[in-house]
Protein backbone atom coordinates (compact mmCIF):
# COMPACT_ATOMS: atom_id res chain seq x y z
CA UNK A 1 0.00 0.00 0.00
CA UNK A 2 1.37 3.37 -0.43
CA UNK A 3 1.72 6.11 2.17
CA UNK A 4 1.35 9.30 -0.11
CA UNK A 5 0.42 10.15 -3.33
CA UNK A 6 3.79 10.75 -4.54
CA UNK A 7 5.09 7.50 -4.05
CA UNK A 8 1.61 5.84 -5.50
CA UNK A 9 2.22 7.66 -8.63
CA UNK A 10 6.05 6.86 -8.67
CA UNK A 11 4.56 3.26 -8.29
CA UNK A 12 2.12 3.46 -11.05
CA UNK A 13 4.64 5.49 -13.29
CA UNK A 14 3.80 8.88 -13.81
CA UNK A 15 4.58 12.36 -11.67
CA UNK A 16 2.08 14.83 -9.75
CA UNK A 17 1.94 18.45 -8.89
CA UNK A 18 -0.75 20.62 -7.02
CA UNK A 19 -3.54 21.27 -8.42
CA UNK A 20 -5.33 23.28 -5.62
CA UNK A 21 -4.77 23.44 -1.97
CA UNK A 22 -7.97 24.58 0.65
CA UNK A 23 -7.42 26.12 3.90
CA UNK A 24 -9.43 24.82 7.04
CA UNK A 25 -11.86 28.05 7.98
CA UNK A 26 -11.19 27.87 11.74
CA UNK A 27 -7.55 27.65 11.86
CA UNK A 28 -6.35 28.49 8.48
CA UNK A 29 -4.49 25.10 8.12
CA UNK A 30 -4.26 22.71 4.81
CA UNK A 31 -7.38 20.51 5.10
CA UNK A 32 -7.16 19.49 1.30
CA UNK A 33 -5.34 19.21 -1.67
CA UNK A 34 -5.83 18.14 -5.40
CA UNK A 35 -2.72 16.89 -7.05
CA UNK A 36 -2.91 16.05 -10.81
CA UNK A 37 -0.63 14.38 -13.69
CA UNK A 38 2.08 16.59 -14.74
CA UNK A 39 1.03 16.13 -18.02
CA UNK A 40 -2.28 18.21 -17.45
CA UNK A 41 -3.26 20.59 -19.17
CA UNK A 42 -2.00 22.30 -22.28
CA UNK A 43 1.06 24.44 -22.87
CA UNK A 44 -0.26 27.71 -23.87
CA UNK A 45 -1.40 29.45 -27.04
CA UNK A 46 0.71 32.26 -26.68
CA UNK A 47 3.70 31.45 -26.05
CA UNK A 48 3.29 28.67 -29.11
CA UNK A 49 2.54 31.72 -31.52
CA UNK A 50 5.16 33.62 -30.02
CA UNK A 51 8.39 33.80 -32.09
CA UNK A 52 11.04 31.94 -30.60
CA UNK A 53 14.70 32.36 -30.88
CA UNK A 54 15.54 29.15 -29.46
CA UNK A 55 13.93 25.49 -30.11
CA UNK A 56 10.37 24.68 -29.58
CA UNK A 57 11.20 22.58 -26.66
CA UNK A 58 9.03 18.91 -26.52
CA UNK A 59 5.33 18.71 -25.93
CA UNK A 60 4.77 17.71 -22.13
CA UNK A 61 1.31 19.17 -21.83
CA UNK A 62 -0.61 16.64 -23.29
CA UNK A 63 -4.44 17.09 -21.37
CA UNK A 64 -4.24 14.41 -18.81
CA UNK A 65 -7.35 14.07 -16.85
CA UNK A 66 -5.85 11.93 -14.03
CA UNK A 67 -6.82 13.37 -10.42
CA UNK A 68 -6.37 12.81 -6.55
CA UNK A 69 -7.83 14.39 -3.78
CA UNK A 70 -7.17 14.09 -0.68
CA UNK A 71 -8.74 15.96 2.77
CA UNK A 72 -8.45 15.60 6.19
CA UNK A 73 -10.91 14.02 8.21
CA UNK A 74 -10.00 14.21 12.43
CA UNK A 75 -6.19 13.24 12.05
CA UNK A 76 -5.67 11.12 9.40
CA UNK A 77 -6.04 11.97 5.36
CA UNK A 78 -8.32 9.99 3.04
CA UNK A 79 -8.50 10.18 -0.80
CA UNK A 80 -11.68 11.75 -1.58
CA UNK A 81 -11.13 11.94 -5.40
CA UNK A 82 -9.75 9.38 -7.48
CA UNK A 83 -9.32 9.62 -11.53
CA UNK A 84 -7.33 7.12 -13.59
CA UNK A 85 -7.95 9.07 -16.86
CA UNK A 86 -4.53 8.99 -18.12
CA UNK A 87 -4.03 9.50 -22.05
CA UNK A 88 -0.69 8.43 -22.33
CA UNK A 89 1.70 5.57 -21.51
CA UNK A 90 2.81 4.69 -18.22
CA UNK A 91 6.24 4.40 -17.39
CA UNK A 92 7.89 1.31 -15.80
CA UNK A 93 9.15 2.17 -11.35
CA UNK A 94 12.58 2.48 -12.63
CA UNK A 95 12.63 4.53 -15.79
CA UNK A 96 9.90 7.28 -13.27
CA UNK A 97 13.38 7.73 -11.56
CA UNK A 98 14.55 9.86 -14.25
CA UNK A 99 10.98 11.91 -14.02
CA UNK A 100 11.54 15.70 -12.55
CA UNK A 101 9.14 15.04 -9.94
CA UNK A 102 10.55 11.95 -8.36
CA UNK A 103 14.45 13.14 -8.39
CA UNK A 104 16.38 14.94 -5.69
CA UNK A 105 19.65 15.11 -4.59
CA UNK A 106 20.09 13.49 -0.71
CA UNK A 107 22.07 14.47 2.08
CA UNK A 108 24.36 11.75 1.81
CA UNK A 109 24.39 11.80 -1.78
CA UNK A 110 25.17 16.08 -1.34
CA UNK A 111 27.85 15.29 0.90
CA UNK A 112 29.69 13.51 -1.56
CA UNK A 113 29.38 15.68 -4.24
CA UNK A 114 30.61 18.28 -2.62
CA UNK A 115 34.22 16.35 -1.66
CA UNK A 116 34.21 15.26 -5.55
CA UNK A 117 33.95 18.87 -6.14
CA UNK A 118 36.55 20.30 -4.34
CA UNK A 119 38.79 17.91 -6.09
CA UNK A 120 37.50 19.57 -9.59
CA UNK A 121 36.10 15.68 -10.08
CA UNK A 122 33.37 16.63 -13.32
CA UNK A 123 29.91 15.85 -13.30
CA UNK A 124 30.21 12.97 -15.75
CA UNK A 125 32.49 10.87 -13.17
CA UNK A 126 30.46 11.97 -10.01
CA UNK A 127 27.30 10.44 -11.45
CA UNK A 128 29.45 7.30 -12.16
CA UNK A 129 30.67 6.95 -8.86
CA UNK A 130 26.60 8.00 -7.58
CA UNK A 131 25.60 4.89 -9.68
CA UNK A 132 28.30 3.06 -8.53
CA UNK A 133 27.34 3.69 -4.93
CA UNK A 134 23.74 3.37 -5.41
CA UNK A 135 23.98 0.04 -7.39
CA UNK A 136 22.99 1.73 -11.27
CA UNK A 137 21.99 4.73 -12.97
CA UNK A 138 18.04 3.85 -11.81
CA UNK A 139 18.69 3.82 -8.34
CA UNK A 140 20.84 7.20 -8.61
CA UNK A 141 17.87 9.36 -7.79
CA UNK A 142 18.80 11.86 -9.51
CA UNK A 143 20.45 13.10 -12.95
CA UNK A 144 24.01 14.94 -14.10
CA UNK A 145 21.73 18.16 -14.78
CA UNK A 146 20.48 17.86 -10.86
CA UNK A 147 23.61 17.84 -9.30
CA UNK A 148 24.83 20.73 -11.53
CA UNK A 149 22.06 22.68 -10.19
CA UNK A 150 22.91 22.11 -6.37
CA UNK A 151 26.27 22.91 -7.11
CA UNK A 152 25.24 26.21 -8.72
CA UNK A 153 22.91 26.78 -5.62
CA UNK A 154 26.22 26.22 -3.19
CA UNK A 155 28.35 28.44 -5.58
CA UNK A 156 25.92 30.88 -5.38
CA UNK A 157 25.79 30.66 -1.77
CA UNK A 158 29.86 30.52 -1.37
CA UNK A 159 29.34 34.01 -3.58
CA UNK A 160 29.88 36.23 -0.44
CA UNK A 161 27.57 39.80 -0.30
CA UNK A 162 30.84 41.39 -0.54
CA UNK A 163 32.05 40.29 -3.89
CA UNK A 164 28.02 40.44 -5.60
CA UNK A 165 27.88 44.00 -3.48
CA UNK A 166 30.96 44.81 -4.97
CA UNK A 167 30.16 43.76 -8.60
CA UNK A 168 27.05 45.45 -8.39
CA UNK A 169 28.80 48.43 -7.23
CA UNK A 170 31.00 48.48 -10.44
CA UNK A 171 27.83 48.17 -12.76
CA UNK A 172 26.36 50.94 -11.21
CA UNK A 173 29.52 52.94 -11.51
CA UNK A 174 29.94 51.90 -14.89
CA UNK A 175 26.69 52.81 -15.85
CA UNK A 176 27.45 56.14 -14.56
CA UNK A 177 30.28 56.98 -16.58
CA UNK A 178 29.29 54.97 -19.69
CA UNK A 179 25.80 55.79 -19.88
CA UNK A 180 25.47 53.70 -22.81
CA UNK A 181 26.24 50.47 -20.56
CA UNK A 182 23.93 47.79 -19.61
CA UNK A 183 23.37 45.08 -17.09
CA UNK A 184 20.98 42.77 -15.65
CA UNK A 185 21.07 41.02 -12.55
CA UNK A 186 18.90 38.10 -11.87
CA UNK A 187 17.54 38.07 -7.74
CA UNK A 188 16.17 34.98 -6.14
CA UNK A 189 13.42 35.11 -3.44
CA UNK A 190 16.15 35.61 -0.65
CA UNK A 191 17.58 38.50 -2.33
CA UNK A 192 20.91 36.34 -3.46
CA UNK A 193 22.22 37.34 -6.85
CA UNK A 194 21.94 34.63 -9.56
CA UNK A 195 23.09 35.27 -13.22
CA UNK A 196 23.87 38.56 -14.05
CA UNK A 197 24.65 40.30 -17.97
CA UNK A 198 26.44 42.91 -19.20
CA UNK A 199 27.40 44.99 -22.28
CA UNK A 200 29.20 48.66 -23.25
CA UNK A 201 28.43 50.69 -25.87
CA UNK A 202 30.59 49.73 -27.97
CA UNK A 203 29.21 46.46 -27.92
CA UNK A 204 25.71 47.19 -28.24
CA UNK A 205 26.96 49.98 -31.39
CA UNK A 206 28.72 46.60 -33.26
CA UNK A 207 25.53 44.41 -32.60
CA UNK A 208 23.86 46.87 -34.81
CA UNK A 209 26.21 46.36 -37.22
CA UNK A 210 27.04 42.70 -37.11
CA UNK A 211 24.18 41.33 -34.79
CA UNK A 212 22.76 39.14 -37.69
CA UNK A 213 24.98 36.09 -36.49
CA UNK A 214 25.21 35.86 -32.75
CA UNK A 215 27.13 33.10 -30.95
CA UNK A 216 27.49 32.20 -27.31
CA UNK A 217 30.01 30.03 -25.68
CA UNK A 218 28.98 28.15 -22.18
CA UNK A 219 32.31 26.46 -21.66
CA UNK A 220 34.34 28.43 -19.30
CA UNK A 221 34.59 27.51 -16.01
CA UNK A 222 38.00 30.11 -15.43
CA UNK A 223 36.38 32.23 -12.41
CA UNK A 224 36.78 31.23 -8.45
CA UNK A 225 32.97 30.30 -8.28
CA UNK A 226 32.97 27.84 -11.02
CA UNK A 227 29.77 30.13 -12.63
CA UNK A 228 29.83 29.28 -16.48
CA UNK A 229 30.92 32.77 -18.14
CA UNK A 230 29.18 33.10 -21.22
CA UNK A 231 30.11 35.49 -23.64
CA UNK A 232 27.97 36.27 -27.31
CA UNK A 233 30.24 36.96 -29.82
CA UNK A 234 30.04 37.82 -33.67
CA UNK A 235 31.63 38.52 -37.06
CA UNK A 236 32.54 42.03 -38.36
CA UNK A 237 32.88 43.26 -41.75
CA UNK A 238 37.38 42.44 -41.51
CA UNK A 239 36.38 38.81 -40.28
CA UNK A 240 37.35 39.59 -36.89
CA UNK A 241 35.70 38.35 -33.72
CA UNK A 242 33.85 40.92 -32.01
CA UNK A 243 32.19 40.91 -28.32
CA UNK A 244 28.43 41.76 -28.14
CA UNK A 245 28.07 41.44 -24.58
CA UNK A 246 28.56 38.84 -21.78
CA UNK A 247 26.65 36.52 -18.37
CA UNK A 248 27.48 34.98 -15.75
CA UNK A 249 24.79 32.00 -15.22
CA UNK A 250 24.95 30.64 -11.47
CA UNK A 251 23.76 27.42 -12.89
CA UNK A 252 23.79 25.82 -16.53
CA UNK A 253 19.57 24.83 -16.32
CA UNK A 254 16.70 25.85 -18.76
CA UNK A 255 15.33 28.79 -16.39
CA UNK A 256 19.02 30.26 -16.32
CA UNK A 257 19.06 30.44 -20.59
CA UNK A 258 15.58 31.29 -20.82
CA UNK A 259 16.58 34.45 -18.49
CA UNK A 260 19.66 35.09 -20.34
CA UNK A 261 18.57 35.03 -24.00
CA UNK A 262 15.31 37.31 -23.21
CA UNK A 263 17.72 39.81 -21.19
Amino acid sequence: MWKTPKSYARRVGFAIQTNHTRLSKDDKKLCAVDYVCTREGFRRVSRKEKERTIPEPAETKIGCKALMGIKKDGEKWIVNKFVVGHNHILLTPRSTSFLRGHRGVSKVQKKLIMTLNESEVPTRKIMSVLSKESGGDFNVGCIGKDVENFLGTKRRKVFEEGDAQRLYSYFRDRQFKEPGFVYSMQVDKDGCMGSCFWADAQSRSAYQYFGDVVTFDATYLTNIYKMPFVPFSGVNHHHQTIMFGCALLVNETAESYTWLLRT
